[in-house]
């Protein structure tokens, strides 16, 4: 292997930032996730949703539910990221851009929804366009990043 390709391969530069984020979302998740799920199935929210002649939208339970299914798998899928990545998996690229397409069209269809049962909510609030920004700006890096970077090329191979 020539020089060039051999100073490419491994975790730096920018590929040192994508390890950041491959190892700081599980920890992130582990620390809200109880706290997320015990809101939802001991609150308030989640008893008004079951109450015998309740008069919250028929949705919000699949929702809820569809959000807290939505959290586990990408936790179990930011495990298997973590791994790849220190495996040096030839398949992490292809999971880091399917995990960030897939948490954009999730915050579409639940914007969307969310908009649908409170149709006097308006689409896009201060909180709504910074998620917005949180959810879609990062994919636009790091995609490009994962499709384009030799340093990608060269460091997942096995």
């Amino acid at each position: 292997m020539d020089q060039a390709k051999t100073d490419l391969q491994g975790v730096k530069g920018w590929l040192i930032v994508v390890g950041l984020i491959v190892v700081i979302g599980p920890l992130y998740m582990l620390a809200v996730m109880p706290k997320m799920l015990k809101d939802f199935f001991y609150g308030e929210p989640w008893a008004a949703i079951n109450a015998p002649g309740s008069v919250v939208h028929w949705g919000w339970k699949p929702l809820v539910l569809l959000e807290v299914s939505f959290g586990i798998a990408a936790f179990i899928g930011s495990i298997v990221l973590f791994c790849q990545f220190f495996g040096k998996q030839r398949g992490f690229p292809r999971l880091f851009i399917a995990m960030q397409i897939l948490s954009i069209l999730f915050y579409f269809g639940y914007t969307i929804a969310l908009h649908l049962m409170l149709p006097g909510r308006p689409l896009l609030d201060t909180d709504s366009i910074v998620a917005l920004l949180q959810t879609v700006v990062p994919p636009l890096v790091w995609i490009p990043y994962m499709l384009m970077s030799e340093r990608i090329k060269q460091t997942f191979v096995e």
